[in-house]
C-alpha cells in the first residue's frame, strides 16, 4: 500500500500557520513579562498596552483564508490525513492568537 504524500498548498498552509502559532506565543510571552515588569498603576490600564500588539489579531486573516483553502482542498485530496493535521494546526494557531494566555500566567 503506498502512502501518500502531502501536497504543495498543504504544506505551504501548515507552515503559515506554524509562523502564526510561533507569533502568537511571542507576542504572549512579551506581554506576560511587560505586566510582570510593570507596576501597580501601569497594570491597571495595561489594555491600553495590549492594543500594541493588535497585529498578532491581523494574522487571522491569512487563518480564514487557509482554512477555507484547506475545506475545499480536503474534499479532492486522497489522505485525509494531512488535510486534518493542516486543518487542527491552524485552528490551535487561532486559538493561540485570540486568547490572552499571559493573563492566566500573571495570575498564577
Amino acid at each position: 500500500m503506498r502512502t501518500s504524500s502531502p501536497n504543495y498548498l498543504i504544506i505551504f498552509s501548515l507552515l503559515i500557520s506554524l509562523v502564526a502559532m510561533i507569533k502568537g506565543l511571542h507576542a504572549n510571552y512579551n506581554l506576560y513579562w511587560a505586566y510582570m515588569d510593570s507596576g501597580g498603576k501601569t497594570r491597571a490600564l495595561f489594555g491600553l498596552i495590549e492594543v500594541v500588539y493588535f497585529g498578532r489579531v491581523l494574522l487571522l486573516i491569512p487563518l480564514i483564508l487557509i482554512n477555507i483553502w484547506l475545506f475545499v482542498v480536503a474534499k479532492n485530496y486522497p489522505s485525509k490525513r494531512w488535510s486534518n493535521l493542516a486543518l487542527c494546526v491552524a485552528f490551535f494557531a487561532g486559538i493561540i492568537l485570540v486568547c490572552p494566555f499571559w493573563r492566566l500566567l500573571a495570575s498564577v
